[in-house]
């Protein structure tokens, strides 16, 4: 802005542009400020979700522990899962234009995966597809492993191998163990909207404190320093004026 003529219309021009300037910080300040403060309570909410899913967490791996104590690795991978219908309830709320998601979790009916009117080992297929992703299927047992783990067995060709079906040995280690990690889903979808809401703050606060320093750095500093050369040359021009007008009368 240095190359500007220093001129009263000039003058006004670059004033009314610093107070514009001025304005727009005070908001960009005034931003930071709410935002921050979202981020603290966002923040806060995550640790305590946090804190309560790692302490159902330690208590589902204490309950897989005991599981596999008592029904062994085998019998417990073949263990009917439940089938557990997760409804979420997403409310979506804007703060200074960042969108913020609130999760609601209601949960629905769970059973175990028993299906006595069909093939038993297709219900324990299923539950298994819906802990471990499409397509997955456990291995299967040879009759004396599943003698051993107390498992009734179906057989599927003449090799001897079968596939699970519902154990005859339930325990309760094990269907602790079920509810346990049934638990932990609804948790993880509340931190991963929390975790959202923080990620777009974060960007958001980092995209106006930027602003608000080149405001406050850069541009602010700039027009101030033309505006005073500006009234400088302006005062010059006066007495170099009076000087004139004084001579003429003189």
């Amino acid at each position: 802005m240095s190359d500007i003529t220093p001129t009263r219309g000039a003058w006004l021009e670059l004033r009314e542009e610093r107070e514009g300037m001025q304005e727009g910080y005070r908001f960009l300040d005034e931003k930071r400020l709410v935002l921050a403060a979202e981020i603290l309570g966002q923040l806060k909410q995550y640790e305590t979700l946090m804190s309560k899913y790692r302490a159902a967490y330690n208590e589902a791996a204490r309950a897989l522990k005991r599981a596999v104590a008592r029904q062994g690795l085998i019998g417990l991978e073949h263990y009917p899962t439940l089938n557990c219908t997760l409804e979420l309830e997403e409310r979506e709320r804007s703060l200074l234009g960042v969108p913020l998601r609130e999760v609601e979790v209601k949960s629905g009916d769970s059973k175990m995966l028993d299906d006595r009117h069909t093939a038993q080992g297709s219900a324990v297929s299923r539950g298994m597809d819906a802990i471990h992703g499409s397509g997955f299927r456990p291995s299967p047992l040879s009759s004396l492993e599943a003698a051993r783990v107390g498992i009734t067995t179906h057989p599927t060709d003449g090799s001897g191998c079968v596939e699970p079906a519902e154990p005859l040995l339930a325990s309760p280690e094990a269907n602790k163990c079920r509810e346990r990690f049934a638990q932990l889903p609804p948790m993880l979808s509340q931190l991963a909207a929390t975790a959202g809401n923080l990620e777009r703050l974060r960007q958001e606060y980092r995209r106006t404190a930027r602003r608000a320093r080149a405001l406050e750095d850069v541009l602010l500093p700039e027009i101030a320093e033309d505006l005073e050369r500006i009234d400088t040359a302006l005062e010059e021009q006066e007495k170099e004026e009076a000087v004139r007008v004084k001579m003429m009368r003189g």
